[in-house]
C-alpha cells in the first residue's frame, strides 16, 4: 500500500537490500495532507514526517517543494509522471514555500482529466514533490493530493491505537483503551523494554469514523457508470529504526505483525522509534509514532 501514496527515488545512488519498513540515514516516513481532498482554490497543508536520525551527522535538512501539474502517460502503468520526479525544474513544476517539512498546497483550477486518469476510487490528484538533502543524500518523494469533485471530501483516519498484542487478544479491532484481553496500549513517551531475540506483536487501530462510505465507480464507459457505497477500510504500513517485521503491512484481514529483534540492533540503551501510518483508500493518511527501550 505504501508504494501508492509515497514513490522514494534518488538516495545519492546507494543501492539497499534491507526491507522498506527498516528507518536507516535519510528517510521519508510519510507525507499528510490536511485536508487530504480540495476543490480548485481551496488550500491544505503536507507536512513531511521524517524519523529522528534522518539529517545524519546532525546537520541540517533541506526541503525543496513543488506541485507537478505534468499527467502520467495513459497506459504506461504510472500513479505519478517521472518528468515530476527526475526533472529539477520545469515549467510544469510550481515551486511552493520551502525551508520546513510543512508547505501550504493551493489546489490549481484544473479539469480532472488534465491530472490523468481516475484511480479506482475515481479519484485525480495533483503530485506534492519534496526534496529533501542532508550529508550530501537527496530523497525525492511524491505526496498526492486528492481533487474534489463536488462530492463529500474525503477526511484523514484517526490511529486511536497502537498495541502490543498478547494472549486472548480480538481477531481485529479491540478496544481502542485497552480494555480488550490481551491487548496492551503502547503509549508515547513510555517505551517498554525489548531485548535480542525478542519478538513481540503489533497491531493499530482507527476510529470508526475513519471508516467513511464513498461512492467507487464501475463501468467500461460512461454509458453503462454505476456507483456503488464502499466503505473504506484502512491499512497500515509498519516502519522502525530496529529489527524485522515479519510483514510491512497489516489490515483487517490480518490485522497484527511480529517484530523480531534479530537484525540492526542498536546498542543497549538506544531508543528504537516505530511509526505506523495509517492509509485509507482515496489518499488519507495518518501517522502515529511510538518509542522502544533496547537493552
Amino acid at each position: 500500500m505504501r508504494r501508492l501514496i509515497l514513490i522514494a527515488l534518488l538516495l545519492s545512488g546507494c543501492t539497499s537490500f534491507d526491507p522498506i519498513s527498516f528507518l536507516s540515514g535519510l528517510r521519508v516516513v510519510t507525507m499528510i495532507g490536511a485536508p487530504p481532498e480540495l476543490a480548485p482554490g481551496q488550500s491544505a497543508t503536507v507536512t513531511a514526517v521524517l524519523p529522528p536520525d534522518s539529517a545524519l551527522d546532525g546537520g541540517a535538512i533541506d526541503y525543496a517543494w513543488a506541485y507537478c501539474t505534468m499527467p502520467p502517460v495513459a497506459g504506461a502503468g504510472e500513479t505519478v509522471s517521472d518528468d515530476c520526479i527526475t526533472h529539477e525544474t520545469a515549467p510544469y513544476l510550481i515551486p511552493l514555500p520551502s525551508g520546513a517539512p510543512t508547505t501550504m498546497v493551493t489546489m490549481p483550477k484544473v479539469t480532472p482529466l488534465a491530472l490523468g486518469l481516475p484511480d479506482g476510487t475515481g479519484g485525480f490528484y495533483l503530485p506534492v514533490r519534496l526534496r529533501v538533502s542532508a550529508a550530501g543524500q537527496t530523497l525525492t518523494s511524491v505526496y498526492r493530493l486528492r481533487l474534489n469533485l463536488d462530492q463529500p471530501p474525503n477526511q484523514n483516519p484517526v490511529i486511536d491505537g497502537v498495541f502490543q498484542v498478547g494472549p486472548g487478544a480480538p481477531d481485529a479491532g479491540g478496544d481502542s483503551d485497552g480494555g480488550a484481553p490481551g491487548l496492551m496500549p503502547l503509549v508515547e513517551n513510555m517505551p517498554i523494554e525489548v531485548h535480542a531475540g525478542d519478538v513481540i506483536t503489533l497491531r493499530a487501530t482507527t476510529t470508526a469514523a475513519s471508516h467513511e462510505t464513498y461512492l467507487q465507480p464501475s463501468g467500461s464507459s460512461a454509458s453503462n457508470l454505476t456507483f456503488t457505497p464502499t466503505v473504506e477500510q484502512p491499512g497500515y504500513d509498519w516502519y522502525a529504526t530496529a529489527g524485522e517485521f515479519d510483514i510491512d503491512t497489516t489490515g483487517d484481514d490480518r490485522p497484527d505483525t511480529k517484530l523480531t529483534f534479530d537484525k540492526h540492533l542498536p546498542p543497549s540503551g538506544a531508543t528504537v522509534d516505530v511509526y505506523v501510518v495509517a492509509l485509507d483508500h482515496r489518499g488519507g493518511t495518518a501517522v502515529a509514532h511510538r518509542t522502544l527501550l533496547f537493552r
